[in-house]
C-alpha cells in the first residue's frame, strides 16, 4: 500500500498518513498535549480533552523530521519541556500513548494498545516516570522514548 503524504501547512496533516506521541503531563486524565507528524515531517498539534476530543486551537513549538523508507517512513519528533506545563516536582509520572493513522484504510494503531470497549482514553495511557534534573540547570531534564515498529 502506498504511504499518504503531502506537502501541506501546519495542522493538515490528518487526511495523510501520520504518527503521534500524547502526554498526560499531570497524569489526572482530563487533557493530554498531541504532537504528531506525516512522513514529510510537517507538524500537527492539538490537546485531547478526555471527554470531548481533539482541541486543535493549541500551538506551540517543537521539532520534527520525516523520511520516506523503502519499507515506509520515519519520524522523529522532539519537544521542548517548555511547550508544555508540568508539575514542578522532581519526580514526573506521566501518561503517554503512542499513534499511528493511516486515514486512506481507517487505521488506526496504539501503543499502548487502547481498545475501544473501555469508555476513555486518557485512562489507558502507559505510566512514564522519570526523575527531573536540577531545575537550576536548564537543559538537563530529558525524556526519551523509542518505541520499535515501522509503517
Amino acid at each position: 500500500q502506498k504511504i499518504r503524504a503531502r506537502m501541506s501547512k501546519r495542522n493538515e496533516i490528518f487526511s495523510d498518513d501520520f504518527v503521534t506521541i500524547q502526554l498526560d503531563t499531570f497524569r489526572d486524565q482530563r487533557r493530554a498535549y498531541v504532537f504528531g507528524s506525516n512522513p514529510l515531517g510537517i507538524q500537527g498539534d492539538a490537546i485531547w480533552v478526555e471527554g470531548v476530543g481533539f482541541d486543535q486551537s493549541f500551538d506551540t513549538v517543537f521539532d520534527t523530521r520525516g523520511k520516506l523508507t523503502a519499507e515506509g517512513y520515519v519520524v522523529w519528533i522532539r519537544v521542548p519541556f517548555k511547550s508544555m506545563r508540568f508539575p514542578a516536582t522532581p519526580r514526573q509520572s506521566w501518561g503517554i500513548l503512542l499513534t499511528r493513522d493511516i486515514p486512506r484504510g481507517s487505521e488506526e494503531s496504539f501503543w499502548p494498545q487502547y481498545p475501544l470497549r473501555i469508555d476513555g482514553r486518557l485512562n489507558q495511557f502507559q505510566p512514564r516516570v522519570h526523575e527531573r534534573a536540577d531545575p537550576d540547570q536548564p537543559g538537563q531534564t530529558r525524556l526519551s522514548q523509542q518505541p520499535a515498529g515501522h509503517s
